[in-house]
């Protein structure tokens, strides 16, 4: 008799795990499918700042520690474990940006079927895995590099693994896996604390009617695994960098009300792309409150009153954290990224929606999968029009900053330059040179300088950390290059003090470096890549002198010399302010026009001036001691000469090029010998 009633049981149990297997495998494809569409529509996509991390991956590869320079070491990543889990598949052969990319969709499908394999009961709970894999934020940052991936799986986990142990008998032991993959996050975001935070606070609650001893029991717990991570990290951060803070958050400290302005203008904007999602979470809570009155005085393991602690660190969690973005200013990377981790407690609330509907009744279960395949379809149309994937898929600076950032390490990489830059990415990762941060995220100097209150700039979390820095400091840190991005000029008022001060003006000349390859960004795009730098005449890629010779890098011929107080149109002004900046200033607009640019040498990839269009092209004033110094061409070319002014201890020298010149002729350098 027991064996005749064992059998239909196993049988039942057996299709009742066929089906779970189904659900699952049926939602992670399309998961799968909602994550390539979305991924394609973004694509390219690669966040700048993605590469900050990698150059700290790439350099520990190369034995130099997780440090930004040889100089002084500085935390200018927020990404501990991220950038060592790269650097790992680095080592193992892995291109560093492909890697990234390998690592955030990894990560990504794994949160998916984290979602689906918890609902797998259900198919309306089934395909929030989809519905969260649909969403505008998600594959958008599954392929940009930075770590938010792993973020959302290690959230995820932690609080699917919280309802296990609310549930469970065996609290140590899920408590303990709940900690460790709230360590995971912490190791991966400095913010993540605070889901940890909210997490022991609940956990406290729930156990609280049980009594004082099982209550810390069970919060000891839950952040055992995390004190020590999070302990471990802070000895290591002072004792490798010398400081508790990571320098980007010291950088990105404020308290000012344009933070909150611009926070809250980011999450105004932001509501369509989580609203598929959050409104069946918010009903699924609002379901769950009329038992929070009874819960506290009749704790007990029935389903329902189990499940209103994992309900409330879900809600908590859904509330908290827009908070904490809006506080902190909000975001300036496309696809809403800050925002992106309140799509776990939101998703998993509507699985919770959808499970309890199709559990209550054959009718409900169609009801269930309705709300899923609705929060899908929204969330799809959402991403469509959502500005912020048109932007994701536009911005392509990055991949013209990687072949710019290829050439300077090509051209200059036996003479090392300090190369100050305000986008630390590409450029800096592609070049491999000695980089000064100007905005201060991987310069502890410029993060610790305060930053001026301008209560009227409604920068938020961009102007916050884009404000800080002294032209004194600058200034004596003498880079050899210097990068505006695709401006002449900074915007900022530190970084205006510096080019506006006598020895920018007198020391550096803005030239043109051609990368030989098509753009990929702008408006330009399809066009030559030609970007201005800054070089400092003087530095060791500039002017050499020696006791008889001096050497002039022919590059340097035809550049842009700032006027204190000019301020230049961007690439993308209206065209009557362009006009009317060329009448007043034509000698800008045609070099604009890149008579000469610097460009590489097709062999041996030194930088050498290409001259496309005839006229005279000069540079000076520039030291030159006082006697009489002969000028030739390195190499010689027909149909152009060169001419040097001596006056008073300063040299300008003129190279003129004549119409019947064959054109485009290349030049290495100027080679001025004293005369005996």
């Amino acid at each position: 008799m027991d064996t005749a009633i064992r059998k239909p049981a196993n049988a039942m149990a057996s299709d009742r795990a066929k089906g779970d297997r189904i659900r699952i495998g049926c939602a992670l494809l399309i998961a799968a499918a909602l994550l390539y569409y979305g991924a394609l529509q973004a694509w390219p996509f690669f966040a700048d700042d993605a590469f900050i991390s990698l150059r700290y991956s790439d350099r520990l590869l190369h034995g130099h520690g997780l440090t930004w320079n040889t100089f002084t070491p500085v935390e200018g990543y927020s990404n501990l474990l991220w950038t060592l889990l790269c650097a790992l598949l680095g080592a193992l052969g892995m291109d560093l940006a492909v890697a990234a990319r390998a690592l955030g969709i990894a990560c990504t499908l794994a949160t998916c079927a984290l979602l689906a394999h918890r609902f797998r009961r259900t198919w309306g709970g089934a395909l929030v895995a989809a519905a969260f894999a649909a969403a505008p934020s998600v594959p958008i940052w599954a392929i940009g590099g930075l770590e938010m991936p792993l973020v959302w799986l290690a959230l995820s986990a932690g609080l699917l693994q919280c309802e296990r142990a609310f549930k469970s008998e065996r609290v140590g032991r899920d408590l303990l896996c709940a900690g460790s993959c709230f360590a995971a996050a912490c190791l991966t975001r400095p913010d993540a604390p605070l889901f940890l935070a909210l997490a022991v606070a609940v956990t406290a609650l729930a156990y609280w009617p049980r009594g004082g001893r099982p209550m810390f029991i069970a919060v000891l717990w839950l952040s055992l695994v995390p004190a020590i991570a999070i302990g471990a990290q802070l000895l290591f951060r002072l004792a490798y960098y010398g400081d508790y803070l990571p320098n980007t958050a010291r950088v990105k400290l404020g308290n000012s009300t344009e933070l909150w302005r611009g926070g809250l203008g980011y999450l105004r904007f932001s509501w369509p792309a989580f609203m598929p999602l959050v409104a069946p979470a918010v009903l699924c809570s609002l379901a769950n409150a009329k038992t929070v009155a009874s819960w506290p005085a009749h704790f007990t393991r029935t389903p329902l009153l189990a499940r209103l602690p994992f309900v409330m660190l879900l809600f908590t969690t859904l509330l908290t954290w827009p908070t904490y973005v809006v506080i902190i200013g909000g975001d300036i990377f496309p696809g809403w990224r800050l925002l992106s981790p309140m799509l776990l407690p939101a998703a998993i609330l509507t699985g919770l929606l959808c499970e309890t509907l199709a559990l209550s009744g054959r009718k409900m279960q169609w009801l269930a999968i309705a709300i899923a395949l609705v929060s899908i379809t929204s969330n799809r149309i959402g991403a469509h029009f959502d500005p912020e994937t048109r932007r994701a898929a536009e911005e392509r600076f990055e991949h013209d900053y990687l072949a710019l950032g290829t050439m300077l390490l090509q051209a200059f990489e036996q003479q090392q330059p300090l190369f100050a830059v305000q986008a630390a990415g590409a450029l800096c990762y592609a070049s491999r040179l000695p980089s000064l941060d100007m905005f201060g995220l991987n310069d502890r100097a410029i993060a610790l300088d305060p930053a001026p209150r301008i209560e009227s700039d409604p920068g938020g979390a961009f102007g916050a950390a884009h404000r800080r820095g002294r032209p004194e400091y600058l200034l004596q840190r003498a880079p050899d290059l210097v990068s505006f991005d695709e401006m002449l000029i900074p915007i900022d008022a530190a970084g205006m003090a510096f080019v506006d001060s006598p020895a920018f003006t007198s020391d550096y000349r803005c030239v043109l470096f051609d990368a030989k390859v098509v753009r990929e960004h702008g408006t330009a795009r399809g066009q030559e890549l030609v970007l201005p730098l800054w070089v400092r005449s003087q530095g060791c890629i500039g002017i050499t002198t020696g006791k008889e010779t001096v050497r002039v890098p022919a590059f340097l011929l035809g550049s842009l010399r700032h006027s204190q107080g000019h301020r230049y149109p961007a690439p993308n002004a209206p065209p009557e302010q362009i006009a009317k900046f060329a009448a007043e200033h034509p000698e800008v607009l045609r070099w604009w026009s890149r008579p000469v640019v610097a460009a590489p040498a097709a062999i041996t990839m030194a930088m050498q001036l290409e001259v496309r269009q005839p006229g005279t092209f000069t540079l000076g004033p520039f030291d030159l001691s006082i006697g009489e110094w002969s000028p030739a061409l390195t190499p010689a070319q027909k149909g152009c000469r060169v001419e040097l002014t001596h006056e008073a201890a300063m040299g300008t020298l003129s190279l003129i090029v004549d119409p019947a010149a064959q054109l485009p002729l290349r030049l290495d350098a100027i080679e001025l010998r004293r005369a005996r």
